[in-house]
């Protein structure tokens, strides 16, 4: 199967630690393994004629606005994988996907259900959010299918290395995001951390402002410890060197790095609000990421357990790129035009 991939131009001036672009990328990967020709669409190599089997577009919106306002006729089957990292409720959704005044001015979510309706199929990443497509979008039920993200079996974890290299402690708190993004929420798991007094090392791609500012000064203090984004191997020797994985975002699609984590070994502290508890069911404690009181008990729960590997065998048995990319091959063989 030859299976055209878009994504929007922006992406280009992403982290390359983003948990979507990583999404984008592994399954094309997977894909291939599979022994499927991935054709990756390019703005700067445009194939107007180009013959493939079905075309992918991930995200939506204006960044993918070839969708909208009619099909591309040329495409024989056509996929649309939209990302929603929001708690914004189903009914203000259900308002925006209507929100238009003639025929040129009109809301981003409105542009994004029109795509879904030109779209065969709209892969969503969880039960959650099936339920907002289907609730806020109007999208048929039918035309909504879940295939759930993964992780590849980590090569390189080895954490006396990741120890000794970055003098990391025994036993410490891991946190690994575009920290200072809002949604990531990590001056409550800093103030969580630090009411338990457990060693807490972020990493990731921080951008300048207030809140990198508060967490140096707070490094100044010796509460925390900060990195920048770090390498693959050095990234799986601390999923393996950590006892506690931590992500209380206000809102997680899936929670790459927690399952990255998770297949390391590590115990996993992750946001009740999203994708999440259709990823990591009975093996997590899942946090309110509003109460700081709350993510310091589960912090707690986690701490005290021992790294019983539960939440590992879940993950590589259940949720690999694989078994993503043979998810992803069922949907396109399913659609019939």
């Amino acid at each position: 199967m030859r299976i055209g991939m878009l994504l929007s131009s922006h992406y280009a001036l992403h982290d390359p630690g983003d948990g979507r672009l990583m999404q984008a990328k592994r399954q094309a990967e997977a894909l291939e393994e599979l022994g499927h020709e991935v054709i990756r669409m390019e703005t700067w190599n445009a194939r107007p004629r180009e013959d493939v089997d079905v075309l992918h577009v991930f995200e939506g919106g204006f960044g993918n606005y070839v969708l909208m306002p009619s099909r591309p006729d040329r495409f024989r089957r056509i996929v649309l994988a939209p990302f929603i990292d929001s708690n914004m409720p189903f009914w203000l959704y259900g308002l925006a996907t209507r929100a238009h005044i003639g025929s040129r001015l009109y809301s981003a979510q409105y542009i994004l259900r029109r795509q879904a309706i030109n779209s065969d199929v709209v892969i969503v990443r969880s039960e959650h959010e099936r339920h907002r497509f289907l609730r806020s979008y109007g999208v048929p039920e039918s035309k909504v299918a879940i295939v759930l993200n993964g992780v590849n079996p980590p090569l390189n974890a080895d954490a006396q290395k990741a120890r000794q290299s970055l003098e990391l402690p025994d036993k410490f708190v891991l946190h690994v995001s575009k920290y200072t993004d809002p949604r990531k929420n990590i001056l409550r798991l800093v103030d969580a951390a630090s009411s338990l007094n457990y060693p807490l090392v972020i990493a990731g791609s921080p951008s300048p402002g207030p809140i990198l500012n508060d967490l140096k000064k707070r490094e100044a203090n010796g509460l925390i410890r900060l990195l920048n984004f770090v390498d693959r191997p050095t990234l799986e020797g601390m999923y393996a060197a950590c006892h506690v994985f931590a992500l209380p975002s206000t809102h997680e699609g899936t929670g790459l790095v927690a399952l990255e984590a998770a297949s390391c070994g590590a115990n996993i502290v992750i946001t009740r609000n999203g994708g999440p508890p259709h990823y990591f069911e009975k093996h997590a404690e899942y946090v309110d990421p509003s109460n700081t009181a709350d993510i310091a008990r589960a912090l707690k729960i986690a701490w005290d357990k021992p790294r019983n590997g539960t939440a590992k065998s879940h993950v590589l048995n259940n949720l690999t790129w694989r078994q993503s990319a043979e998810q992803l091959v069922r949907v396109y063989e399913g659609i019939r035009r």
